[in-house]
């Protein structure tokens, strides 16, 4: 081996090292890199170092020394929320309106080039923007050629869905991302084995390391977890292992070098898919045809090797179905699927199994259609593999999919204020009509539910103290699993005093906290509190047990809250610090922040100072 050459590979081994102590010193791997933010749509981040309930209840001071990061920001009190979390800056990305919206959801990578935390966001104006999440300043921009047609509210054109990155099914290292909030206990997820789905598959190497199941074969059956240890080696007040495996680990836990992934999936205004360099925003790889142009397609996720979208209204052409194509080949195989009845309900969800869920709206059903349905898909031919529909119901948002006792159950939710709950396995029984459990509705018949997503998460298992005393050869107690939680969005008055912790009068909006249970194989459903008044919410955000809902109405400046997940009530408020309207659904999570894009192109982030390292 030549001087230069030993040199030379000194050099990179420090550089990756300094990589790894810019990550580890932040504190922040954890990623956004999907809609809804794993294959489930759980919406939910298990473990946060910045972000937990215990810090946002009672909030550091903010921080003075040199080095933290403020930039462009001193809210007063009054005008952004407690001291601690708070704006830590804002940038306006020049992004024009189109039909009420101008920026996306963006998709968060840790690492990039060693330093660098981005979020990727999509825009209607056919351009994706890279925005380092440390400080604000654009990394890159890319404009897709081709002029846009004026569109319609229905067909706006340009790109209506988010980016995405590789998402798994399979489950990381069960013990992997310990420590929710500064050190504290992390959150146990028996919905996270589903939402445990979020490593990216390796292309390349780094933390949560493995191959993707190839194309043809199903996702390999999950390792089960270590049994935890006895209560007596665990000290008092501290969190006993889960006996679920988490997701932090899938939620970046690498940075720098060590990113699994180098790439986002994008499909532009002209339907082709689009794989870019996270690095510099071009084409890794040769764009191929997807969508046609002008259609209106969901938030893209991608699974196995497969990128999947929903078109709806018809536009440019595209008939209502789920589309897909197999991005590991050079052919780009594409293939779809019709409803021939309602649209499909955004974006879609994911079994363990790799089994494709889609809600399916209202619409005029021809042969061998469906509408008001849930569907299951086969993920690699999109081929009808089973479905659930009922006389009267009216289905009104994407699904969310979890395990209970090694099941996938998919959760859904309905116009007039109901859950439903059915086996992924056999959606609707032999008659395709039959739940697993249907709730009353839970809004007094006053309100419906929002079109938008519930999300899900779990409380996580603490021990109690006494655990403690029992001798280290006596068998340890069994800890429960903390309680499943789904959290939906609903956008009309809610009559005074419904639930169990109610927290100010409800005129235009907001979410609705309902506990599930599954007892003797039996689940139940407990409406258990309702927020304060959020006007037009959209899909809320848990980060280890605070739920961050946005107000979205189109005639008002949006507003970013911190809610308690077990009792709603309001932990911080953005007040005034958001100027414009929310642009459609440009909300997400990741690097330790909160980011809001609103319609004027302007993005918020929202989170406590950090010290660069």
């Amino acid at each position: 081996m030549t001087h230069r050459h030993t040199r030379s590979v000194a050099l990179a081994a420090t550089i990756a090292a300094a990589g790894i102590v810019w990550s580890q010193g932040r504190g922040n791997p954890n990623e956004w890199p999907t809609a809804y933010g794993d294959a489930q749509h759980t919406s939910w981040i298990r473990n946060d170092v910045n972000i937990s309930l215990e810090i946002m209840s009672h909030p550091p001071p903010r921080a003075s020394e040199p080095g933290a990061l403020r930039r462009d920001v001193s809210p007063t009190p009054g005008e952004g929320g407690q001291p601690g979390f708070e704006l830590q800056w804002k940038t306006t990305l020049e992004s024009p309106v189109r039909h009420g919206a101008s920026l996306g959801a963006g998709v968060v990578t840790s690492g990039v080039n060693i330093f660098t935390p981005l979020s990727t966001i999509a825009a209607p104006s056919n351009q994706i923007f890279a925005v380092d999440n440390d400080t604000g300043n654009l990394f890159w921009t890319r404009r897709f050629d081709g002029t846009l047609a004026a569109g319609t509210a229905e067909c706006p054109g340009g790109i209506s869905g988010a980016l995405t990155r590789m998402v798994s099914l399979t489950t990381p290292d069960p013990g992997a991302g310990r420590g929710g909030g500064r050190g504290r206990g992390s959150y146990s997820s028996a919905v996270g084995e589903p939402g445990a789905g979020v490593p990216i598959p390796s292309r390349g190497g780094g933390a949560g390391r493995g191959t993707p199941a190839p194309a043809t074969t199903p996702p390999p059956a999950a390792t089960p977890p270590p049994a935890p240890p006895p209560a007596s080696t665990i000290p008092p007040g501290q969190t006993r292992p889960s006996p679920f495996p988490t997701n932090a680990a899938a939620q970046g836990t690498g940075g720098g070098l060590f990113r699994p992934s180098g790439v986002v999936y994008a499909v532009s205004a002209d339907g082709m898919f689009r794989t870019l360099g996270l690095v510099s925003g071009k084409d890794v790889r040769q764009p191929a045809p997807f969508l046609p142009a002008g259609a209106r397609f969901s938030d893209l996720i991608a699974v196995n090797d497969v990128l999947y979208a929903a078109t709806s209204h018809g536009c440019g052409g595209a008939a209502d179905g789920i589309w897909a194509i197999d991005i590991s080949s050079d052919k780009k195989t594409v293939v779809s699927w019709k409803t021939n009845g309602g649209p499909p309900l955004g974006s879609v969800a994911f079994a363990t199994n790799g089994t494709a869920i889609v809600a399916i709206g209202p619409g005029t059903v021809t042969a061998g259609g469906h509408a008001n349905a849930i569907v299951a898909l086969d993920p690699k031919t999109l081929a009808v593999k089973d479905w659930f529909t009922q006389a009267g119901l009216e289905l009104v948002a994407p699904p969310v999919v979890f395990q209970e006792s090694g099941k996938d159950i998919v959760a859904a939710t309905t116009k007039d204020g109901r859950i439903l709950l059915l086996d992924a396995s056999s959606l609707g029984g032999t008659n395709h009509d039959t739940p697993l459990f249907a709730s009353a509705s839970l809004t007094g018949g006053a309100a419906a539910f929002a079109a938008q997503a519930p999300a899900m998460w779990q409380e996580r298992v603490t021990v109690p103290s006494a655990a403690v005393a029992v001798p280290a050869a006596s068998p340890a107690p069994t800890a429960p699993p903390g309680a499943r939680w789904l959290l939906i969005p609903v956008t009309a008055p809610l009559p005074a005093g419904l639930g169990a912790a109610g927290n100010g009068a409800v005129s235009s909006g907001a979410i609705l906290g309902v506990k599930l249970t599954h007892q003797e194989g039996k689940f139940s459903a407990q409406q258990a509190w309702v927020s304060q008044n959020i006007a037009a919410p959209l899909t809320p955000i848990v980060v280890n047990g605070v739920a961050f809902a946005v107000s979205g109405p189109s005639n008002a400046p949006a507003g970013l809250y911190a809610l308690h997940g077990v009792t709603g009530q309001t932990l911080w408020q953005s007040e005034k610090t958001i100027a414009s309207p929310l642009s459609g659904r440009s909300f997400w999570v990741g690097s330790g922040h909160v980011f809001v894009g609103t319609r004027d192109g302007t993005v918020y982030a929202f989170g406590f100072a950090m010290e660069r390292k």
